[in-house]
């Protein structure tokens, strides 16, 4: 994202939002402070993504451009320390 200052959000996401008509409208981050931030988005894959975050309480780091703070253009997801693969 060349030329555009970034803003990071960190936290866990706390609810997924759907429309009127049920369709995925964006989902709300709850930061470590308690602040709660909304972020837009009709994506399918961002649903599904932010739908296993929400599930397995992941920590998420979500990254806007200052200019439209509500949209994200990165969606990332932290492991735990704990974290043990299965196979």
């Amino acid at each position: 994202f060349p030329y555009t200052t970034l803003f990071r959000s960190t936290g866990k996401v706390e609810e997924l939002v759907y429309d009127h008509f049920g369709d995925f409208d964006g989902f709300i981050l709850e930061l470590h402070d308690g602040e709660r931030r909304r972020f837009e988005s009709r994506e399918g894959e961002v649903e599904e993504l932010v739908r296993k975050a929400w599930e397995h309480r992941i920590v998420t780091t979500v990254v806007v451009s200052v200019e439209h703070r509500d949209r994200p253009l990165s969606i990332q997801l932290k492991r735990s320390s704990g974290y043990r693969r299965s196979e």
